[in-house]
């Protein structure tokens, strides 16, 4: 990633945006993150093409908790919400979205993946544990990759930052609310079955 240039790294993420507005037929969206998520979506983008990647890799997640807690005020606009909701993180979110099947399921581990693999850098974690850069450095290194240690954390960080952002970019104009449970203003249908 780092050996691309800025266009061509915002060309990767067109590519993802082009792809997912494709399998929409053009339908329109409906942002429903609000002005802070647009901002979150912006620093993502800013963050990855210029090659920050833990940058990238937060701002992404902020995306996808912003944007998942959005849906479940819109969700729980006109009905009783869980108690205390508004303060869950994105773990929980992704866990309540799935529970109450109001997101795709194989979207919901793509988030999960995202909020696993920042852990590392917004929680304390040891030098080796899971996800840990030292760890990441070791193993490389225990499959007879010799490169320099800085290659190695360049490498990963680099392919965990266009993850995430692809992640984030498929949560934010993602069609999140199933036209088959939920109307057109977020407010829930009768239905059978998940």
């Amino acid at each position: 990633m780092g050996e691309l240039t800025v266009e061509q790294r915002v060309e990767l993420l067109d590519q993802t945006y082009d792809h997912l507005r494709r399998s929409q037929n053009g339908a329109a969206i409906w942002l429903i993150g609000g002005p802070e998520t647009d901002r979150l979506w912006d620093a993502t983008i800013s963050a990855f093409a210029h090659a920050n990647w833990v940058a990238t890799i937060l701002c992404a997640q902020a995306t996808c908790e912003r944007t998942l807690a959005s849906l479940l005020q819109m969700v729980y606009a006109t009905s009783a919400a869980p108690s205390g909701w508004e303060g869950w993180g994105l773990g929980r979110l992704i866990a309540h979205c799935r529970d109450q099947h109001l997101v795709d399921p194989l979207l919901l581990d793509d988030v999960q993946t995202l909020c696993d693999e920042r852990k590392p850098y917004g929680h304390w974690r040891q030098p080796l544990a899971e996800g840990a850069l030292q760890r990441v450095v070791f193993d490389a290194q225990d499959r007879g990759d010799n490169r320099h240690p800085d290659l190695v954390i360049e490498d990963h960080l680099g392919d965990l930052a266009l993850r995430s952002a692809r992640t984030a970019l498929r949560v934010h104009y993602g069609d999140l609310l199933d036209p088959r449970k939920f109307d057109a203003l977020g407010s829930q249908v009768d239905t059978v079955g998940p």
